[in-house]
């Protein structure tokens, strides 16, 4: 494979996961909602809607080793596997330039924590 084929075959990659990102970004948009979640993923989805609305790469890159890694403040071992796939769509749908999708997904994160029906 030359380096051509190479960066093609990057290239096409990154434009699945970007669909995919897009995919699950409607799904969670405009599906039943998230219901309810711990408190660091609130909080995760809280900071997420304001680097989105700020179309802050590094500020989402900054909350995404967060999420991973947690810290004195932020147990992120207590996020659970679901949780965990919402706020990675959000990262992910944020690092395709979707910013307004993702602030919307994290918006609704936190809204359907007020909801009565959790979703």
């Amino acid at each position: 494979m030359n380096a051509r084929q190479s960066n093609n075959l990057i290239k096409g990659v990154f434009l699945v996961l970007i669909g995919l990102a897009a995919v699950i970004a409607a799904i969670l948009y405009f599906g039943p909602g998230y219901g309810k979640v711990g408190y660091p993923t609130y909080q995760a989805a809280t900071a997420l809607y304001g680097a989105c609305l700020a179309k802050s790469e590094p500020r989402v890159q900054s909350i995404e080793a967060l999420i991973i890694n947690g810290n004195e403040e932020f147990d992120a071992e207590i996020i659970s596997e679901q949780e965990r796939a919402w706020l990675d769509a959000v990262v992910a749908t944020a690092r395709s330039g979707e910013w307004d999708s993702a602030a919307a997904m994290a918006k609704r994160m936190m809204e359907d924590q007020n909801s009565a029906d959790g979703g």
